[in-house]
């Protein structure tokens, strides 16, 4: 079979025009329970030592807000299979 010409393709790009935005919530990060990412990394319980508003630290929090990271997703990854959001919000009635 006798080979095709190859079709020739023109394309222009105009860098003056923006493209279509898209919505910094869809970028993010999750947060795993490796070592003592959560537990001593994130959370240190409101009676720590270490500077904090409700137990979250907030040099954490700090830092989150400098590299502008949109959202964080908690419990994240594999962990999320297990969590249940029941029975870590206190007393429930049943």
């Amino acid at each position: 079979m006798p080979e095709r010409a190859a079709a020739q393709i023109e394309m222009t790009i105009d860098a003056s025009k923006a493209g279509p935005k898209i919505d910094r919530q869809i970028f993010g990060q999750f947060a795993e329970h490796l070592g003592k990412g959560i537990y001593e990394g994130v959370w240190v319980g409101p009676g720590s030592p270490i500077p904090n508003t409700r137990g979250i630290r907030n040099d954490v929090v700090a830092a989150l807000k400098a590299i502008k990271v949109p959202n964080v997703r908690w419990p994240g990854g594999c962990f999320a299979d297990e969590y249940h959001w029941r029975k870590a919000s206190g007393a429930t009635e049943r």
